[in-house]
This record gives structure tokens, C-alpha cells and sequence, in this order.
């Protein structure tokens, strides 16, 4: 049976080609509950650290492919993606309508007309 630091190097280098996908990772290195992973988090920095590094490093290339889509090939989709994300003139705007609720009055029932 593996240690947990050799469980946790061997998590970090499939994490890595897995392309950041935790489900898919937890169940190639034989974690069976995502609280195994969470706890590592939480108390060893270092593995805390390189995890978010990854991550990062992932995020950073994924712009970069954006970016070379909006460029060299003039995609216009991942134009309007990159301006929604990025500039404050095309975010989409979300406009909430309020309903006019007419309500009428209720009656009492020990009312008596006169």
C-alpha cells in the first residue's frame, strides 16, 4: 500500500496530464472520497500550493489559445467570449422586470353591511 506523501506525488503528476479534471484523477490514483483530497488541502501547504500552481499554469494556457483563436484565425465567437470576459462596455447585461401584482382587498368575515 502506498503512503499518503507517495499517494499525493503520484496525484500531483496525474492531476497534471489529466488536465485538471479532480473526479477523473481521484479515481486513477484510487481515492475513493473527494474529503481525502480536501483534507490534503487543508493541512499540507505545499501540496495546496502546487495543486493551485497547476491549476493556474492550465487557466494561463487555456488564454493563450483563446487569444490565439481571436488573433490568427479572427474566430468571432471567442471575439464576443473574450470581450464579454474582459471589457466592461460588452459584459452582458441582465435586466430584472419587476411583475405588477394588482391585489385586491380581502373581505372580513364578520363584515356586516348596514
Amino acid at each position: 500500500m502506498e503512503t499518503e506523501s507517495q499517494q499525493k506525488e503520484k496525484f500531483i503528476e496525474i492531476f497534471e496530464k489529466n488536465g485538471c479534471i479532480i473526479s477523473v484523477t481521484c479515481n486513477d490514483v484510487g481515492i475513493e472520497d473527494r474529503q481525502v483530497l480536501r483534507d490534503w488541502m487543508k493541512s499540507d501547504k505545499e501540496f495546496r500550493h502546487t495543486i493551485m500552481k497547476i491549476i493556474l499554469e492550465k487557466t494561463d494556457y487555456a488564454e493563450e489559445l483563446e487569444l490565439e483563436l481571436i488573433f490568427q484565425k479572427r474566430n468571432t465567437r471567442a471575439i464576443m467570449h473574450y470581450l464579454d470576459r474582459h471589457h466592461p462596455d460588452y459584459k452582458p447585461v441582465r435586466r430584472v422586470y419587476r411583475r405588477r401584482v394588482v391585489r385586491r382587498p380581502k373581505w372580513r368575515s364578520g363584515c356586516r353591511i348596514l
